[in-house]
């Protein structure tokens, strides 16, 4: 019951000296964990919210559009050729056209 209610008083924002008068600690470190599980907790909570809010508020560029910039990026790559054999600069390679 202790466990229980030290973590509920945690979460609610109960400060250290607060779980620590509440509970009959007489050292911080109990109190301690609490406070920063508590916190961490908050945190994650508050990052995926924040995340969500910047997805629905961001422009995306849809599958389509992102799947034809990544073949012109990846048909720029394939131009360059690097020679087997030595420390030549890469050559661009003529399409028969």
């Amino acid at each position: 019951m202790r466990k229980a209610g030290a973590t509920r008083a945690a979460e609610r924002g109960a400060t250290e000296r607060q779980l620590m008068a509440t509970f009959g600690w007489s050292t911080g470190k109990m109190a301690q964990h609490y406070t920063r599980a508590a916190d961490r907790a908050r945190l994650t909570h508050d990052a995926a919210q924040r995340a969500q809010e910047q997805n629905k508020n961001s422009r995306t560029l849809g599958p389509v559009r992102e799947r034809t910039r990544k073949l012109k990026r990846n048909q720029r790559v394939k131009k360059r050729v690097v020679p087997r054999r030595g420390l030549e600069p890469p050559r661009l390679l003529t399409t028969g056209t």
